[in-house]
């Protein structure tokens, strides 16, 4: 990962969560983060969550930022589930 640490670091500016751009999204959005994610990671993935209308924060119990396929799979199915309704309006 290394050769692209430089680009990733330019892409973040000063690393603060565009929360004007972010303000503007209207679909129904959740952001899960590992629970066992560094503190630093799952303030920032907080922030995103306030930062949208409606937004839903939820940690993975057990995951770091390198989640399990399995347990992302199921808090992604739980959140289609739950908005099922809201992906099929036009």
């Amino acid at each position: 990962l290394a050769p692209t640490l430089a680009y990733d670091a330019a892409v973040m500016g000063d690393g603060s969560i565009p929360a004007e751009r972010f303000a503007a999204i209207t679909a129904a959005t959740v952001v899960l983060t590992g629970a066992a994610s560094p503190d630093w990671f799952r303030a920032a993935d907080k922030a995103a969550a306030d930062a949208i209308p409606g937004a839903s924060y939820r940690e993975l119990p057990g995951q770091t930022h390198d989640v399990a396929p399995d347990a992302l799979a199921a808090a992604v199915r739980e959140f289609v589930s739950t908005h099922a309704a809201y992906a099929r309006q036009p």
